[in-house]
């Protein structure tokens, strides 16, 4: 359960939306109750197998052509690749130029343990109830994310060339993630 609005102080005069699934952002919703957000937190629900999130995201106050960083995390492994694709592309066409995107994807055949981990894993999340149904390449995260080369977007075209190239998709860590906050704070302040 993200959290991220309560507990980094880089956040602290930012508006933040919060897309997450109907049920989880309600059990999210019902366990805050009686707390007072630190900053501008508004919750848009949205299934994304079923549901497009780019009009919720306007009606709850999401301004396209102001700067924004943009986490997703914790999702994507969970949708067939047809959502990853479409969800990026939403992004791309929300996201005012130069906002970054920082997301967490399955790579194919890169779970622990070799063969075995990569039998029983998936089985493990099936039987829970919350099937992986996606990997990426890096070089296909990146081509969904150039899908349309708007140039306001998360990734810009440059001329006939897509700005977005495998090799700008990289792994990020936590900390990567705060001094991303950071930085963009420092830029839309």
């Amino acid at each position: 359960m993200d959290a991220r609005a309560w507990r980094l102080d880089a956040l602290r005069d930012k508006t933040v939306f919060e897309v997450d699934f109907p049920a989880t952002q309600q059990y999210k919703l019902d366990r805050i109750a009686e707390s007072t957000p630190p900053t501008d937190i508004r919750y848009v629900s949205v299934d994304f197998e079923t549901e497009r999130f780019s009009g919720r995201l306007r009606r709850a106050g999401f301004v396209p052509t102001e700067p924004s960083v943009w986490i997703w995390e914790g999702v994507a492994m969970y949708l067939p690749v047809v959502t990853v694709s479409d969800t990026s592309g939403q992004i791309t066409s929300l996201a005012a130029e130069g906002s970054p995107l920082a997301m967490t994807y399955r790579v194919p055949d890169r779970l622990p343990f070799g063969t075995v981990g990569r039998a029983a894993i998936p089985a493990l999340f099936a039987a829970a109830g919350e099937p992986l149904k996606s990997t990426l390449e890096p070089s296909e995260l990146a081509s969904a994310l150039a899908a349309d080369h708007r140039p306001r977007a998360v990734v810009a075209s440059r001329g006939s060339e897509p700005a977005v190239k495998p090799s700008s998709v990289r792994r990020t860590t936590p900390t990567a993630l705060k001094w991303l906050c950071q930085s963009s704070q420092r830029r839309t302040s």
